[in-house]
């Protein structure tokens, strides 16, 4: 359930985005306020759970953040950036937390709890770089929902699944998990 909890940022400034006439910066105000108060409160939940973060969701959850406390500050220009990115922007953030997660944490930016730590190496670059080609096809296709919004977050997460999975094969039977 915890897990869950990690969602409902990006799905309320979806739902709040779809009421609002997007033309108008201003606007997002209320989104970006919404789905940045859940998201730091979805991160202080489960840090006080000491449960694991979706690395994905966490680099959402981060942009959601900044773009709240962008124009909680008067820092407009960061959501003028942001505007300009579209969903990219989000991606943007997701390769930060993976690039800061490959380096920092044993659980790579897959996010693994795994024993194998050649495997989470592994699979982490290979999730970053699905990530990065996520964000180019985002970028490259701004304006149309399926190549912009849709194919980039939904394949980068079938990937993250596709790949913790593997892991958890490896750990429950001890082989390679299928290679």
């Amino acid at each position: 359930m915890i897990q869950f909890i990690q969602v409902v940022p990006l799905t309320l400034f979806l739902i709040l985005a779809g009421e609002i006439d997007t033309a108008v910066p201003l606007n997002w105000q209320i989104p970006f306020f919404a789905g940045g108060l859940a998201g730091a409160a979805a991160i202080g939940l489960i840090l006080y759970n000491k449960s694991g973060f979706d690395r994905i969701f966490l680099g959402i959850n981060s942009y959601l953040i900044t773009g709240a406390l962008a124009f909680a500050t008067g820092q407009y220009w960061l959501n003028n950036f942001y505007g300009r990115l579209g969903a990219s922007g989000m991606l943007l953030w997701v390769l930060a937390i993976g690039i800061i997660t490959m380096v920092v944490s044993p659980g790579g930016f897959i996010g693994s709890a795994s024993a194998d730590e050649r495997r989470i190496k592994k699979y982490s670059f290979l999730l970053l770089l699905i990530a990065l080609c996520a964000f180019c096809l985002s970028y490259g296709f701004q304006g149309h929902r399926l190549l912009s919004e849709i194919l980039p977050f939904g394949g980068l997460l079938i990937a993250q699944n596709l790949f913790k999975s593997k892991l958890t094969v490896l750990d429950r039977s001890g082989n390679p998990g299928g290679e």
